[in-house]
């Protein structure tokens, strides 16, 4: 596994141990949804030929390859549910507990469906993961791959690779994700997910300062800290700063005075 996929797996997984034989694999049920528009369907792209189909199933069976489970997780793939140009989120499974500060904390979907072969939040929202993507974005800056199981095609200098853009979205879409507010960073909602439980910012734990600047924000998942040999550092960056928009839910702090080593790999901003 190479290490820019790993650094995604160890945070995705947050800790969890599946008794599934040492063979198994998460599998996917894959369901296309378009607009009034027909959006997907003028580009071909409810075609499951299409490459912009194989590329997706390409994406989500590497990530279904790094857990031992014999799940198949309910994915959609719609151009509506995410405002995004790509996204990935999740419905959430089991209620586990209440934090120290009053907080439910839940399971996201993928990672109950793949304890318990169920997931509640499936039967209201219809889906484990969710991904959508802006199609003219798409078109116009990604390259899909016509061989993504191979994946020995270059990509070209001037687009970016769809495969590594739907799994990044999809590592979302299985934990990296949930409900802390933008700008303030802080949780306005009763319930959130189990990054966010393990997600906190330094200094006096505020997500700002008292001179109004962003705090450094870390996840502490004690196996991912255990393997990169400290908490992971998550993107807390100022209104107006280019990766504002990637706060909470990114690793990477993107400090160039002091790089972290995580600028490059999977699920970095």
């Amino acid at each position: 596994m190479s290490s820019f996929f790993k650094h995604a797996v160890f945070v995705t997984a947050l800790c969890l141990i599946f008794d599934a034989p040492a063979s198994a694999a998460v599998s996917f049920n894959i369901s296309y949804i378009d607009d009034t528009s027909g959006t997907f369907n003028s580009r071909g792209w409810l075609d499951p030929n299409s490459l912009f189909q194989q590329d997706i199933r390409a994406a989500l069976d590497e990530w279904g390859r790094q857990f031992n489970s014999n799940a198949t997780l309910v994915v959609r793939v719609d151009t509506s549910t995410l405002i995004a140009r790509a996204g990935g989120s999740f419905s959430y499974g089991r209620f586990l507990f209440n934090n120290d500060q009053g907080k439910q904390v839940w399971e996201v979907g993928s990672l109950t469906r793949m304890l318990t072969g169920s997931n509640p939040g499936e039967t209201t929202f219809g889906y484990d993961i969710v991904l959508g993507f802006d199609a003219s974005f798409v078109e116009q800056n990604y390259w899909f791959d016509p061989t993504p199981m191979q994946r020995t095609a270059a990509v070209p200098a001037n687009k970016g690779d769809f495969v590594t853009v739907v799994m990044h979205e999809a590592g979302h879409a299985l934990g990296i994700g949930g409900n802390r507010d933008y700008p303030s960073g802080q949780f306005l909602r009763a319930d959130i997910s189990q990054f966010d439980n393990l997600s906190y910012f330094c200094g006096d734990g505020n997500p700002f300062d008292a001179q109004g600047q962003p705090n450094p924000m870390f996840f502490g998942g004690d196996q991912a800290a255990a393997i990169y040999g400290a908490d992971l550092p998550l993107i807390h960056k100022a209104t107006g700063d280019p990766n504002y928009l990637q706060n909470f839910y990114h690793l990477g702090a993107y400090n160039i005075a002091a790089p972290d080593g995580l600028e490059s790999t999977l699920m970095n901003g």
